[in-house]
């Protein structure tokens, strides 16, 4: 892992990883015995984790949701908003904002709960979504067809998508990434931090944080651009199978002999500043 350590949340259990999901001070993941675990702040219980057993699962700014493997949606942590109290529906993926959580049901609808301010709640009137992901004040879903909607605060392009048609998309902070063929990606958003300047590489995913975007292309490599605080956008020599890209700190489950064992969690991070 990279990037900041205050809370403990680069710092991951000795265990091999599934999948990973980086917050803004904590980080869960599924290990690779099905088991969910979370680390780094839990002031709110944002990493303590219930009983059950999750498929996904996705870390917001100080809460979590999962998905089980019975497709119920479960949170936990801070619900000052109504962002924990997932509503009873069968669920195929949950994706934890700032203050607000969204998820897509088996018959492709879309639901959120929590903060509703400026629309980021309300999902699009009558769209079948495959996917959604919920950013810190907006929401994007993927048509079926391939159609970028999003909903929520405006004013800085992380609504403004391009007609393209898409794959994937993931929204981090205020800006976005989407898949439009295998390997190309387009970014928009908030370009002040260099969020949308995407280096000349064919990427599998790309996710952005606070200030920095980190990419994981198509061979397995990380490159990471924007802010180096804290060694953010400073990934270790080593290859992925995926990674997670928090506001301040980048997880990835590795597939590098030299990292550790297969599914083990890369990691790196500044110590400095009192960190770790």
């Amino acid at each position: 892992m990279l990037g900041q350590h205050n809370f403990g949340q680069a710092t991951p259990p000795d265990t091999s990883f599934a999948l990973v999901s980086a917050g803004l001070t904590h980080t869960c993941g599924v290990t690779t015995e099905g088991e969910t675990l979370c680390w780094g702040a839990n002031e709110d219980g944002q990493a303590g984790v219930p009983d059950g057993t999750f498929k996904s699962v996705s870390v917001g700014d100080n809460h979590t949701c999962g998905v089980t493997t019975g497709g119920e949606a479960q949170c936990w942590g801070e619900n000052y908003d109504g962002q924990a109290e997932a509503p009873a529906s069968s669920f195929t993926l949950v994706s934890a904002g700032d203050r607000h959580t969204c998820g897509v049901t088996t018959g492709g609808n879309a639901l959120c709960w929590g903060y509703s301010y400026s629309g980021r709640t309300e999902p699009p009137p009558n769209a079948t979504l495959k996917t959604l992901s919920a950013g810190s004040d907006h929401t994007c879903g993927l048509s079926k067809g391939g159609k970028v909607l999003c909903r929520g605060i405006i004013g800085i392009g992380e609504r403004e998508a391009t007609d393209a048609t898409f794959a994937t998309i993931n929204s981090g902070g205020d800006s976005n990434c989407g898949g439009i063929t295998e390997g190309e990606v387009l970014c928009w958003g908030n370009r002040r931090n260099y969020r949308a300047d995407l280096p000349d590489e064919t990427f599998a995913h790309v996710g952005s944080g606070r200030g920095f975007s980190c990419g994981l292309t198509t061979g397995g490599d990380v490159r990471c651009w924007g802010s180096n605080r804290d060694r953010r956008a400073a990934p270790p020599d080593a290859t992925f199978q995926s990674i997670s890209v928090g506001a301040d700190h980048v997880c990835g489950v590795s597939n590098d002999g030299d990292c550790g064992l297969p599914g083990s969690l890369g990691q790196w991070y500044s110590r400095t500043l009192g960190q770790g």
